[in-house]
């Protein structure tokens, strides 16, 4: 999995830039988003910046990635995850219409109420299936 780091420009140069996340200095890749500018907010994936994000969403990533980072070392997040705390999971609104429309039975519980190794095998279950399917139609 590759996780986004918010960085700030400091410079441009052509298809390149200057870019920092307060502790170090990068040159990165901006060939894939629009025209950024000094003092402006990227995240970066492995040295290319996919996407402009403002400077509240890239505080609120930085601060969600120190906590995972704080966990990892076998502390506390603190308040990294405040937004999360008191809120229900909800599906897209593409999963949640074919829920509705009884597509998903699988999913006829709150995501939060499924238990992690059952949400493994369901998932398991619907790739063989969905194999079994391919193997009758003769695709």
């Amino acid at each position: 999995m590759c996780m986004g780091v918010p960085l700030r420009i400091l410079s441009v140069d052509g298809i390149a830039a200057l870019a920092t996340d307060g502790r170090e200095t990068r040159l990165i890749d901006i060939s894939l988003v629009a025209p950024v500018s000094p003092g402006d907010w990227v995240l970066d994936f492995l040295g290319a910046a996919r996407s402009v994000v403002s400077e509240p969403e890239a505080m609120a990533i930085r601060a969600a990635l120190d906590g995972l980072a704080a966990v990892m070392a076998g502390g506390d997040a603190g308040g990294a995850f405040a937004d999360l705390d008191n809120r229900v999971p909800t599906l897209p609104p593409h999963l949640q219409a074919a829920l509705d429309a009884g597509l998903l039975p699988h999913l006829d519980r709150r995501v939060d109420e499924v238990d992690p190794v059952e949400r493994a095998a369901l998932r398991i279950a619907e790739v063989l299936d969905n194999r079994g399917q391919r193997g009758r139609s003769g695709a």
